[in-house]
């Protein structure tokens, strides 16, 4: 959605948390932006950041599996507000593993290692499926 209604991309790169909850309140969807430091902005619901993204993933085609990957946790029964903080997790995470094994990957790789991620939180959280865990960031996002 970024840049977005009444956003120039230069607005965007001078202060992206302020453009993203400009347009989180604009529209009053829930945005997730993306960049070596994501904001996931529900209008009146709160803000989390997220960093630790790897350069990989600025390769063509990773910002369709962060897409897909919270469209999935939509599917699953997540609050749009869970589905884009822990896919915007899952992605990051991915990238991270990711870089430490390799420094160039493609966007098939980190599609390929989302579902590890995920199943590595379900198995800390009782087993309950991915996007349904309630009240708890992923490690390293903040509120």
């Amino acid at each position: 959605m970024l840049p977005g209604p009444g956003l120039s991309e230069d607005e965007v790169e001078r202060d992206q948390h302020d453009a993203v909850l400009r347009l989180a309140d604009a529209t009053g969807a829930v945005v997730l932006s993306g960049g070596e430091v994501s904001y996931a902005v529900s209008s009146g619901r709160g803000a989390w950041r997220g960093s630790g993204g790897a350069a990989g993933l600025a390769t063509a085609g990773s910002g369709a599996v962060k897409a897909g990957v919270v469209a999935g946790l939509l599917a699953r029964g997540a609050s749009p507000e869970q589905a884009v903080v822990w896919g915007s997790w899952a992605h990051t995470s991915a990238g991270a593993l990711l870089a430490a094994e390799s420094p160039g990957f493609l966007a098939r790789d980190v599609m390929r290692l989302v579902p590890r991620r995920l199943a590595a939180v379900d198995a800390s959280t009782s087993r309950r499926p991915a996007g349904t865990t309630r009240g708890r960031a992923p490690e390293g996002v903040r509120h």
